[in-house]
């Protein structure tokens, strides 16, 4: 940034690159510049959009309680891209070597992380660029037994205002990550875990995932539940994503499999505004049966 639109001599802009940590043009940097006549070319932004652009990027914004600069909202949404891209690639992967339940899993994480990232754009003023999560080889719809993937650019309308609190590194994990935690607070939700009879329930405590915000998911024919790492912050966390994932089961045995990446975003809409009104009413009575634990 404080090189933005300036004019330098050959030998000031070596001194520049030299003193950079990220060169100009270097590790997937896409800035550039080009020659110039020193006090002869115009120069390519007036110092009013200059003052633009710094304000603009600096500007600080908060999100899910953290606070930072546009720019750094902007990196986030890189790294969000990066791990779109990694799964997708293992779900190519799991495509070509006929691991299906693998590959559905990596489609539910994508959607997961596609709506993170059309959520964080929209909250720090940024636009979302799908294209960066390009793969090629990547496919995107319905398999040989009718289940369905996920769009490449699909986010999931907010009709929902309460936000769980997510980790930003393994140490903010305060409940063990097993399925026996989620059993344990399982047995505390009430009627919803009924959904979960002939369920399979796996943890993927996958590292990598922790910043992006993926609590849980559950396959398209309601016969797997995950949960990650984010889900096991706390109780009110684990709850929630236990009844938001029964909401998913509920829908899959009164309606079917969806067959539609439209029909996974209505239902998705569905369990987030269904899992604010169960809190509501269980939240409470929830907590209270963990007062005295470190699970809070």
């Amino acid at each position: 940034m404080p090189y933005q639109g300036g004019q330098y001599s050959n030998e000031e802009f070596e001194q520049i690159q030299d003193g950079l940590q990220r060169p100009f043009g270097e590790w997937n940097c896409r800035h550039s510049w080009h020659g110039i006549i020193l006090g002869v070319s115009p120069p390519t932004y007036t110092p009013e959009q200059l003052d633009q652009m710094q304000r603009y990027s600096t500007e600080m914004i908060t999100i899910d309680g953290r606070t930072k600069t546009r720019y750094q909202w902007s990196q986030e949404m890189r790294r969000l891209e990066t791990a779109i891209r990694q799964q997708k690639d293992t779900a190519t992967l799991a495509r070509y070597s006929g691991d299906d339940k693998l590959r559905q899993r990596c489609q539910g994480t994508i959607l997961q992380l596609n709506r993170k990232y059309g959520q964080l754009a929209d909250k720090a003023g940024l636009t979302p660029e799908y294209q960066r999560t390009y793969v090629q080889g990547f496919r995107d719809g319905k398999n040989k037994d009718g289940l369905t993937g996920t769009g490449t650019s699909i986010t999931i309308p907010i009709g929902y205002k309460r936000e769980l609190r997510t980790a930003q590194s393994i140490e903010d994990i305060k409940i063990p990550m097993t399925v026996d935690s989620v059993q344990n607070v399982m047995r505390n939700i009430g009627d919803r875990a009924s959904y979960y009879r002939n369920v399979e329930i796996r943890v993927d405590a996958d590292p990598m995932l922790i910043p992006h915000g993926i609590l849980g998911w559950t396959s398209p024919d309601g016969k797997e539940v995950v949960f990650y790492a984010n889900a096991f912050v706390n109780v009110e966390n684990l709850a929630v994503t236990i009844a938001h994932e029964s909401k998913h089961l509920q829908q899959v045995a009164e309606t079917g499999i969806a067959t539609t990446s439209e029909q996974l975003i209505r239902r998705e809409h569905e369990a987030y505004n269904f899992e604010d009104e169960w809190w509501m009413e269980n939240g409470e009575r929830i907590m209270k049966a963990y007062e005295g634990t470190d699970w809070l």
